[in-house]
């Protein structure tokens, strides 16, 4: 019986189906529904209407597994049990209105959701994510490509080492039985500090491995099951050593042999490994089947576009590649990403060290790949062949009479009949009934045949009759040519990236949300994207606020050296120039010189640094040349004043500068102190930070925290420090993790800014492979969720990032219009402005009612940590503030929604 599950709606999919680049959909399934999802059992057949009636688009889904009743879930160095019912991790795959080639895949857990909707060869990807005001409901958007997150550093594993695999024993080249991998998995104190919560760590490895298990089940023809696996809620964890495979390797050689496993993956959330992860090659159901995924984030597949946080699938996915046989694939000749080649990539590859970062990769592994890795894991005694992905083996079921096997080939017979007309394909094949054009004993008319011309897909290419640029298996003619010259759109991206800047796998000149004739980067106009200055270059970067991807350059100041940028409110650009001791103004959205704002020296300007705009439209710079702060007209730049003169309070060498709420001005100087001053008189208020103060040397960039404590970029010792914004004490290092030296090393930091949406801090890093790193807000957690390559900006000093548009209110880079149509967003009053922007939307968020969630509900919330039955920080009802507030707060940063 098929359990028929309707959402209500507000937005339908297209009846074509043809789901258009820039269809989203919003959709909400209720409590009811919710139950009936859980208590269902694996490979029950649900129907998912996305329009809310039958006729409507539907997903044809089952529900399926990646544990068995034999998989444990433990805790700590004694394996105590955990009480986690993965059960309550509803797993769904499946079709779209029955498509064959299409595919689905859902995850809906009590913690987040995630899925994906692969409508077919031309018609684009769409992923789903729960959306942040409503746990029941989910936001659906058409991407292509996947999102940013540590790029980090390369893969450990040595293509020097890797060898081909040999031809399957006992198994011919059209064998298709697939085959189940078991897979056991540790991790660390870091990993399970990303959640603060056992169930919501064990129900993210059960979500992130069944999305690794449809990618490998898909790609590969093997589905990963989970045989054990071990969180540890104490940092008295194991593996702490700078490169733990070896160890990791060696304990469970040791102390785990009673854990059925065909590998291991240790995941770990630290940030200061040498590598992104590492793994033995070719080790699968052996003594090296081991491998490390390493800086993992504990959240992948957003929707909100191509930053999504998609590092986590991606090294999982690639660290087991490797034991399953995989090489890279610049080391056999796919891609040059390793060497500073420019393309898209996919699963094995490096592309994600360039340009664009993982937003430059697709989760699938590359065609070049597959037949290398099916090869392998074919081979290997241990892994058991399941057809149907019950998690038993197909030998097993037979023997027991569970399922029939008519031609004794030791198959399932219902996984032999594709076409469900009761006779075995072998059988119709062989009897010249249906063809099998490949030699794969599928009857052709299931296979993909996208231009319908009654050959397989697969066949076309190897004959080559069609191309398949993509590497997917997919004719080129069948794939996505949104400007329809003949060219897919991926070919032409691959010849040409900065045709695609925001790295969504799409032509940015297609990006049309609202169907006005006008791209939707060009209506945008460069909102939330990063003007970055380069101590080697007369000219600034405009980065992408999303990929980091340098899409513009300004044009040429006036000769001299660039050091602070502040964009003001109506997106002009101001640059600090050493040499002609200038302020610098440029048009934020085309680049163009506006020429001097503050002429030559005016004032005593002299060689400026930062510079800051305070609330009444002054513009302050910090004069390090004269040991002062002077004071500007901030649209004029008419000088108005020595606002604090030369060596008041012992001051020397400004440079940073820092406008605080409470009327105060913070200058960080060249004694190693931060300095106070009063910001309306220029009175010095003392020392803020003594000189030393928890290592500071060379203090430059200055940020405030919601929580009042401020950050300084401490350029001498590569650091940024915190510290009590009252008394000016040392609280900790803020920038947690992540290599002290080496690739991705922050070297020099130079400025801070709060990023796009709130909820990270980025610096400028004068040396190093990244321009711009990104650390978490509350936690200084190493993020890599946005950064920005030297290759694009060198020598990186002062940045600011571009106001938010007046089209796009709640700063998701996408235009309101498109987010009211699609159901995205609400518009109750019907003024075309999204319900959460508008100041009277109920938001729960939005403790101080500002219409916005931003730093003062942080700190409000922070404030009632701990027992609070009651509270309005308590959002989830439990009567403890705590972490799982906290990410829904984190999660609705903004505009409420």
């Amino acid at each position: 019986m098929t359990a028929t599950v309707t959402a209500t709606v507000t937005a339908t999919v297209p009846a074509s189906v043809s789901v258009p680049a820039s269809a989203s959909l919003a959709h909400h399934l209720d409590a009811d529904a919710l139950q009936l999802l859980h208590t269902l059992p694996a490979g029950a057949p649900v129907t998912l209407h996305l329009g809310g009636d039958p006729e409507s688009s539907r997903l044809d889904l089952h529900r399926f597994e990646v544990t068995t009743p034999r998989t444990r879930f433990v805790v700590g160095h004694e394996n105590e049990p955990i009480a986690f019912d993965p059960g309550r991790v509803v797993l769904l795959r499946g079709t779209l209105d029955g498509r064959g080639s299409s595919r689905v895949f859902l995850a809906i857990t009590p913690h987040f959701s995630y899925g994906t909707v692969d409508p077919g060869p031309g018609l684009g990807l769409v992923t789903l994510a729960a959306h942040p005001q409503e746990p029941s409901s989910f936001v659906w958007r058409a991407v292509s490509g996947g999102g940013a997150a540590p790029a980090a550093v390369v893969c450990g594993f040595d293509d020097a080492t890797w060898t081909p695999p040999p031809s399957p024993e006992g198994a011919g080249a059209g064998s298709v039985t697939p085959q189940s991998v078991s897979l056991a998995i540790d991790s660390d104190f870091e990993f399970f500090d990303l959640f603060g919560d056992l169930d919501a760590a064990a129900a993210y490895v059960t979500t992130l491995y069944a999305a690794v298990s449809e990618l490998y089940r898909r790609d590969l023809n093997a589905a990963v099951e989970l045989s054990f696996v071990r969180l540890w809620d104490s940092p008295d964890d194991l593996f702490n050593e700078p490169d733990p495979l070896g160890t990791f390797r060696a304990h469970w050689q040791s102390e785990q042999t009673a854990v059925e496993r065909d590998a291991a993956q240790l995941i770990t959330g630290r940030r200061d490994l040498p590598y992104g992860g590492v793994a033995f090659g070719s080790g699968l159901c052996n003594s090296f089947g081991y491998s490390v995924a390493g800086w993992l984030n504990g959240v992948f597949g957003d929707d909100a576009g191509p930053a999504s946080t998609n590092w986590d699938l991606y090294v999982a996915s690639h660290e087991l590649g490797h034991v399953c046989g995989a090489p890279h694939t610049h080391a056999i000749g796919v891609d040059a990403c390793a060497s500073g080649g420019l393309s898209r990539g996919t699963v094995m590859s490096y592309c994600h060290i360039v340009s664009g970062g993982i937003s430059n990769l697709d989760p699938r592994f590359h065609t070049e790949i597959q037949p290398l890795v099916r090869s392998f894991i074919e081979s290997r005694e241990c892994v058991v062949a399941d057809c149907d992905g019950n998690g038993i083996d197909d030998l097993v079921q037979i023997a027991a009479g569970d399922s029939l096997d008519a031609n004794r080939n030791g198959i399932p017979d219902e996984c032999e009949d594709c076409n469900d007309n009761g006779v075995l394909d072998p059988q119709e094949i062989f009897s010249g009934a249906v063809l099998d054009l490949n030699h794969n004993l599928v009857p052709d008319e299931c296979e993909p045949d996208c231009n319908a011309n009654g050959r397989p897909d697969d066949l076309d290419i190897a004959d080559g009759i069609s191309d398949d640029q993509y590497g997917n298996g997919v004719p080129d003619e069948c794939e996505i040519d949104c400007d329809g010259d003949g060219v897919s759109d991926y070919t032409q991206i691959q010849t040409d990236m900065s045709l695609d800047l925001d790295r969504d796998g799409r032509l940015d000149a297609c990006a049309d949300c609202d169907g006005d004739g006008t791209p939707d980067g060009q209506s945008l106009a460069g909102a939330l994207e990063l003007w970055i200055a380069s101590g080697t270059s007369d000219r600034l970067v405009r980065c992408h606020g999303v990929s980091g991807v340098a899409g513009l350059e300004s044009a040429d100041a006036p000769s001299g050296t660039s050091r602070g940028v502040v964009i003001d409110a109506s997106g002009r650009v101001l640059v600090s120039r050493i040499g002609t001791d200038t302020v610098e103004a440029f048009d934020g959205v085309t680049g163009a010189a506006l020429g001097p704002l503050v002429p030559p020296g005016a004032g005593g300007l002299v060689e400026p640094a930062d510079l800051v705009l305070t609330p009444d439209d002054r513009l302050l710079v910090a004069s390090r040349g004269s040991d002062a702060v002077l004071e500007y007209d901030a649209t004029t730049g008419d000088f108005l004043r020595v606002l604090v003169p030369p060596g008041t309070g012992g001051l020397t060498k400004p440079f940073g500068l820092l406008v605080r709420g409470d009327g105060s001005l913070l200058v960080s100087a060249g004694d190693d102190r931060v300095h106070r001053f009063d910001l309306a008189t220029g009175a010095p208020l003392g020392v803020l930070v003594e000189a030393g103060a928890g290592g500071l040397i060379d203090p430059r960039g200055l940020l405030e925290r919601a929580d009042g404590s401020v950050l300084v970029a401490s350029y001498a010792n590569d650091s940024v420090l915190a510290f009590d914004g009252a008394t000016g004490g040392f609280l900790n290092r803020f920038d947690r993790g992540g290599p002290d030296t080496g690739f991705w090393g922050l070297t020099g930091p130079q400025f801070l800014r709060h990023g796009p949406r709130g909820d990270v801090v980025l610096v400028s890093s004068s040396g190093g492979n990244a321009a711009i790193h990104a650390y978490a807000t509350t936690t200084g957690l190493f993020q890599r969720a946005f950064y920005v390559l030297s290759s694009d900006v060198a020598n990186p000093i002062g940045f600011d990032v571009m106001p938010a548009s007046p089209l796009d209110c709640n700063r998701n880079l996408r235009l309101d219009v498109c987010d009211i149509a699609d159901g995205v967003s609400l518009d109750a009053d019907g003024d075309g402005v999204p319900d959460e922007c508008d100041p009277v939307f109920d938001c729960p968020f939005d403790f101080d009612g500002t219409g916005e969630v931003g730093f003062p509900d942080l700190l409000s919330l922070l404030a009632a940590w701990g027992d609070c039955p009651g509270c309005p920080q308590d959002l989830d009802g439990d009567g403890v503030v705590g972490f799982g507030d906290l990410l829904s707060v984190l999660s609705a940063w903004g505009p409420c929604r």
